[in-house]
């Protein structure tokens, strides 16, 4: 896990966060990430899709190491492992994208999600050469990369085109938005150690000749064209937008009108505040299957010792007034609130430790509201 006390969380939050890059330093406690989980989550990607990859002096062609076949009368694809492994000892690094429903990836992942409140999205990078698998470039999204092997030299370079879109790649700007010439960090990522790069933040990392494993773990928040494109359903409200246009002379009046419309309603805080409560919603979380638990109708209580999160990105507090969760919102306007609230200011804790916290509210009540949070999928049973 990511061992971050509450001071580091409040100083990065503050101080680093969508402004510049920052080195945690051995934070990350990995000793169990080994070579049979880095394996099986390469052998379980989509080798397939576009999101993975084996870089190579360029990206190289699926058909170089992905072949295809038809089994009991099913097209299948599988890795040509002899080409993955030439590959790999010239210096090509395998890169898989966008990991889902891995417990070793997503365990990183919840937590950075928790820490800065954004949906998250991993890959991972597995090289053993010292050829790099991009020339410098940015992301289009603030990254926390994760050594889980091995070491990895990074160099960063101030930004050129603050805070890119999704579609604003910086291949499309090189020549008119150069990376500067000179580096405002160069540091090599050892085992356990974690960098957080900013949006736009030209870097480039390479490989030392020597194993090298990283998680790369991109935040995504909402942004002003997001909230934009969010209230374009409302703007037919607007009686200027609804009349006909014919040349600027007669329509100016109109337009100006139309201006004003749209700015005020941009700036409307009850819309602001829908549209983050509709973003959040339409966030998904997912957490733990527990068949044996909550599909058996023979049970209808958890387990003691079984640990709970909430299943949602957002972090919560006693100023709260309600929680989302996989697109589900409790009000916090009764007894539950302190349950809740503790449980997500303590992520991991025990039903019996909830209970104990309760004091004086029913805890038969509690226990069975537990479970039907959980069967709800707002509640997460981590283990047990």
């Amino acid at each position: 896990m990511v061992n971050l006390n509450k001071q580091t969380q409040h100083d990065f939050l503050t101080n680093y966060q969508d402004k510049k890059p920052y080195l945690f330093k051995n934070i990350a406690g990995i000793d169990w990430f080994d070579w049979l989980q880095i394996n099986q989550i390469i052998e379980r990607a989509d080798i397939i899709s576009d999101d993975f990859k084996i870089a190579h002096q360029g990206i190289v062609e699926k058909h170089h190491y992905v072949e295809s076949f038809i089994e009991v009368g099913m097209l299948r694809h599988r890795l040509i492992k002899p080409a993955v492994y030439n590959l790999l000892q010239n210096g090509a690094t395998v890169i898989a994208n966008k990991i889902i429903n891995e417990p070793a990836v997503d365990h990183f992942a919840r937590q950075i999600a928790q820490m800065t409140n954004r949906q998250t999205v991993s890959s991972m990078y597995v090289a053993f050469g010292d050829k790099d698998s991009y020339k410098a470039h940015w992301d289009t999204r603030d990254v926390f990369a994760i050594q889980i092997k091995g070491r990895k030299r990074w160099v960063i370079y101030q930004p050129t085109f603050p805070n890119p879109l999704y579609m604003q790649q910086s291949k499309y700007y090189e020549d008119t938005h150069p990376c500067p010439k000179e580096p405002i960090m160069d540091i090599v990522l050892e085992t356990g150690d974690m960098l957080y790069i900013s949006c736009g933040w030209w870097h480039n990392p390479s490989p030392l000749g020597e194993e090298t494993v990283h998680l790369a773990i991109g935040t995504f928040p909402a942004f002003g064209l997001d909230y934009t494109e969010w209230l374009s359903q409302k703007l037919p409200e607007i009686l200027a937008i609804r009349k006909p246009l014919s040349n600027w002379q007669n329509d100016q009046e109109n337009i100006q009108s139309l201006a004003e419309n749209i700015a005020t309603m941009i700036a409307d805080q009850a819309n602001y505040e829908q549209f983050m409560q509709e973003f959040i919603a339409n966030q998904r979380v997912q957490g733990n299957l527990n068949i044996e638990l909550l599909g058996n109708n023979k049970v209808n209580t958890l387990p003691l010792s079984a640990r709970l999160r909430i299943n949602s990105n957002q972090s919560y507090d006693d100023s709260s007034e309600h929680i989302i969760a996989n697109g589900i919102k409790l009000n916090l306007d009764s007894d539950l609130k302190s349950v809740l609230i503790h449980i997500a200011k303590n992520p991991n804790i025990s039903v019996d430790e909830i209970l104990t916290v309760t004091n004086a509210i029913d805890t038969d009540k509690i226990a069975k509201t537990l479970y039907t949070l959980c069967a709800n999928d707002v509640l997460e049973v981590v283990k047990y």
